[in-house]
């Protein structure tokens, strides 16, 4: 399953129909016949931009599906991080009024993961920094319609024990900001659906380890 958020509304591109999400009241199904229904919905998504919408278009072969979305749009390859340290404290960065979290384009010739690390040392001024494991990745969609792109971004999660921190400015980045995991609930209502779904895959992930594991696996030494 695909899922895409477009303009602040989601659109599922799955085998079976998705019948629940937290944040919809309802999710419209659309059977997929030749892709012009994906058209049809990206139009009708990108001007909408109240109450949001979820839409949810079904069909027997995804690879297909998912081909036939893609047509509309250039994909761009992003990569991007959720970091702890020590504290079992998330990194976030305060960019453009919004609370997020570090990420950036792929450069020529990189592998994702280190785009990822990249990223990330450089939008937060770390020096030190560890690579844990690939949590998920996202896509929302930008631009207008005679030029829209689609943004696919690869998640890790990572570990520092590096203290000194600088927001990349010329990036638009004001803040970087440690936040106890008691202190993100009120930071949410400020921050992008994707990044919702980042922190919700890192929470499932880390409730999978007790804390010793979790230390030996984010243990520098």
């Amino acid at each position: 399953m695909y899922k895409v958020f477009i303009n602040g509304n989601i659109l599922f591109i799955a085998e079976k129909p998705v019948k629940h999400l937290p944040g919809c009241r309802k999710i419209t199904v659309l059977p997929f016949h030749d892709g012009e229904e994906m058209l049809q919905v990206i139009e009708l998504f990108e001007n909408h931009n109240s109450e949001k919408l979820c839409y949810c278009i079904t069909g027997s072969d995804l690879p297909l599906m998912w081909r036939r979305f893609k047509k509309y749009f250039q994909l761009i390859v992003a990569g991007g991080g959720l970091v702890r340290n020590d504290k079992d404290k998330i990194l976030f960065i305060f960019r453009n009024g919004k609370w997020d979290l570090p990420k950036g384009k792929v450069e020529s010739d990189e592998e994702i993961e280190m785009t990822a690390l990249r990223e990330v040392k450089e939008e937060c001024g770390i020096t030190n920094l560890l690579l844990i494991r690939h949590l998920t990745d996202t896509y929302h969609t930008y631009g207008s319609p005679m030029s829209r792109k689609l943004k696919r971004t690869s998640w890790y999660s990572m570990y520092t024990e590096d203290s000194d921190l600088i927001p990349q400015k010329n990036e638009g980045i004001s803040k970087v900001k440690w936040k106890k995991p008691s202190k993100i609930e009120k930071l949410k209502e400020n921050t992008y659906a994707n990044i919702l779904d980042v922190l919700a895959v890192e929470l499932t992930v880390r409730e999978g380890y007790s804390d010793k594991e979790w230390h030996d696996m984010t243990n520098f030494e």
